[in-house]
């Protein structure tokens, strides 16, 4: 049968239905290229970068800095750690900050700016977002530590024809001006007063000292109830010193970091003159000490990893948890009782928080999933991610 016998209304027909075909085709097309479109501008979304998390004193709210992945102002948030709820507290002025942590009862928050040409810090009330800039004279000195609002300080003498001092002043927000804690004299090297850190009773203030232009820190004690300075016997080279004190204020712990490696001092009994010296062997690490509340044992900080040790056995054991390893974690930060931690990494390609529970060996993203995430779960996602995977596998798409 040739084309030409065929019925005209079978032709008609025919062509109908081709026509029927190939418009319903079209459309298809059209609509799973359309679809692939939206779920390729969606998949480039990218969400805000996260940044220096800190617990509150009460462990149920995580502050956090949050900045739009195209840049600008960083924004202040807080989330609660129980049931995930996030919020906006404040926009921050330009440029880069540094979130030093809760203050007042959890109150406030204080945050100071990187750039310091204008030394000053800022005050932000934790419920409704408030700010407060405190400016300080460009001569008042150098912070040197932050502890519950406590700002510490220190302030070089006047130079004098043979040595000289330096004071640590003491101020907190609400304070009309500093309040001198100690001020040690010198004649030869000239000290500077690298970190203090307060013993949480308010009895003891630790401070290292850097000898001249040398490498050389020693640690000393100072007694605020006695007015007694006192050397630990500790002078070591070393990159830095760091330390924690015990909840009780009879313990502290002193981390030195060298070139090769990382020297600990232990002292169990802060009125007795003598530490237990121990080594983190000959790799370099840089651990920043930490003493849970309520605990016997220490704990070991150093990027995202957590050793627990024993004062016992005098043993360092590695903290894990399931889920804890993920691809660019940052920005570690322990809960004052040490059972629970949070940081930084990427899921789904956006910054996420994800909270560490020690005890459970846990690990669950702190913060609601991005709208991306949720996007994904979408039956127009679906579809069309997978007209894309068509047409990249013909070649049709890049």
């Amino acid at each position: 049968m040739t084309v030409s016998s065929i019925d005209p209304q079978a032709r008609r027909t025919l062509r109908i239905v081709a026509i029927f075909w190939l418009t319903f085709f079209l459309i298809i097309f059209g609509v799973g290229f359309s679809l692939s479109r939206k779920a390729q501008a969606t998949q480039a979304l990218v969400g805000p970068h996260l940044a220096q998390p800190k617990w509150s004193e009460s462990e149920e709210h995580v502050a956090y800095l949050s900045q739009p992945a195209e840049g600008g102002a960083w924004e202040l948030w807080r989330v609660q750690h129980l049931n995930h709820t996030a919020q906006l507290l404040c926009k921050l002025d330009p440029g880069e900050w540094t979130l030093l942590g809760w203050m007042n009862g959890d109150k406030q928050l204080l945050l100071q700016p990187k750039d310091q040409s204008t030394p000053r810090v800022l005050t932000v009330d934790a419920n409704n977002g408030h700010q407060q800039e405190i400016r300080f004279e460009a001569n008042d000195g150098r912070l040197i530590n932050v502890r519950e609002g406590q700002m510490l300080f220190q302030r070089n003498g006047p130079a004098q024809e043979r040595g000289g001092s330096v004071t640590v002043l003491k101020w907190a927000p609400g304070e009309k001006g500093y309040t001198p804690v100690v001020t040690i004299p010198y004649e030869s090297e000239k000290l500077q007063v690298e970190g203090a850190w307060p013993s949480p009773d308010n009895h003891w203030l630790a401070m290292v000292i850097r000898m001249g232009e040398t490498e050389e820190r020693t640690l000393w004690l100072y007694d605020l109830q006695k007015d007694a300075l006192r050397w630990t016997g500790i002078r070591v080279p070393c990159l830095a010193i760091r330390g924690a004190w015990a909840p009780d204020s009879e313990g502290l712990v002193a981390a030195a970091e060298t070139n090769h490696g990382c020297d600990l001092y232990a002292f169990w009994q802060i009125n007795r003159d003598s530490y237990t010296p121990l080594s983190s062997g000959q790799e370099h690490h840089a651990y920043q000490p930490f003493w849970p509340r309520s605990q016997e044992y220490f704990l070991l900080l150093e990027g995202n990893d957590v050793l627990q040790f024993d004062p016992k056995s005098l043993q360092a054991t590695p903290l894990e948890a399931k889920g804890w390893e993920r691809h660019g974690s940052r920005d570690l930060a322990v809960s004052p009782r040490g059972s629970l931690a949070v940081y930084v990494a990427r899921q789904e390609g956006d910054d996420q928080l994800f909270q560490v529970d020690f005890q459970g060996h846990s690990t669950a993203a702190l913060l609601a999933e991005s709208s991306k995430i949720t996007v994904r779960k979408e039956l127009w996602y679906v579809l069309g991610d997978s007209f894309h995977t068509f047409l990249q596998t013909f070649g049709l798409s890049r």
